[in-house]
């Protein structure tokens, strides 16, 4: 489904929605996100009730996800967005994942990274408190070659 498909105050059930995040998490009482879909269309994601270990607890920039039966909420005079309740209504996605379209997939030239570049980067993450960003560059598996998060 499309971002601009979304019905205001409802649940599209038996639907998914693929989306990029294209900013920084914003962490207040859940993780808040500007995500685009493949098509170009843009809006604000909040996600809640992930524990704070979990990488989606922090929603990195380029992040690939998939929404399981996406809702689209009223946040306040002429604010709405794409609202994720519950954990299991969102996974992050692999670059290399099928579900990815086509459009989010990361050219050979843009994902060449070695391994000390993996790990300066979860240096980095860890010395910003962010364990799950930091996990996430330390767990991927040799000999892939992909940033784990590429933004294209």
């Amino acid at each position: 489904m499309r971002l601009d498909e979304l019905h205001v105050e409802a649940r599209h059930d038996g639907k998914r929605l693929l989306v990029r995040t294209i900013t920084p998490p914003y962490k207040g009482s859940g993780t808040v996100a500007i995500v685009e879909d493949e098509f170009g269309n843009a809006d604000k994601l909040g996600i809640y009730n992930q524990c704070d270990s979990y990488i989606l607890s922090a929603v990195p920039e380029g992040s690939l996800l998939a929404i399981k039966e996406p809702c689209y909420k009223y946040s306040g005079e002429d604010d709405y967005m794409v609202s994720v309740d519950h954990p299991s209504d969102v996974i992050l996605l692999e670059p290399g994942d099928p579900l990815v379209p086509s459009t989010f997939r990361c050219s050979e030239l843009a994902t060449e990274k070695s391994a000390l570049d993996w790990r300066k980067e979860g240096d980095m993450a860890f010395i910003q408190k962010n364990l799950p960003l930091a996990a996430s560059w330390y767990d991927l598996p040799p000999p892939r070659s992909a940033r784990p998060y590429c933004v294209c």
